[in-house]
């Protein structure tokens, strides 16, 4: 008997983590997908998702306190990006789970260099990607 429940618990433990990671996949191919059709704010062009390059992406709970618009997100992610002539965004994906498929909202902000730095900070590889330079310590991949 207390083999059955011992192996009845590894089989609930392994269909969980199934379920975690498959969902973990809906979400990622969810927030790319609609990334690439994002729009930048930008002067005089269009600019997608799709012609900026990802410096960074931060998980993390939602920012509810910060956000009115993340209230009933289940989950979000800070995106750090770079357009052409070095223009920064923040693109924060707001992720609610919708019966079996994720419904993904964003909140995109444009930062100056000196906002994009303090949130680079620490990161060597993202300094590097963002503005082809390393901090304090050097490029450390």
């Amino acid at each position: 008997m207390l083999v059955a429940l011992l192996v009845g618990l590894i089989v609930a433990a392994g269909v969980w983590l199934h379920d975690r990671r498959q969902r973990d996949r809906q979400l990622q191919l969810a927030q790319e997908q609609s990334f690439s059709q994002l729009r930048f704010p930008t002067y005089g062009q269009r600019l997608t998702g799709a012609e900026v390059t990802v410096i960074r992406r931060d998980q993390c709970p939602p920012p509810a306190p910060v956000l009115p618009a993340a209230q009933a997100a289940a989950q979000a992610s800070w995106w750090y990006c770079v357009g052409p002539r070095r223009t920064c965004y923040m693109a924060v994906a707001l992720c609610e789970r919708q019966w079996l498929r994720w419904q993904v909202r964003w909140v995109v902000r444009p930062l100056d260099e000196q906002h994009m730095r303090q949130a680079l900070d620490g990161d060597d590889e993202a300094l590097w990607l963002a503005f082809g330079e390393v901090g304090e310590r050097g490029l450390q991949l």
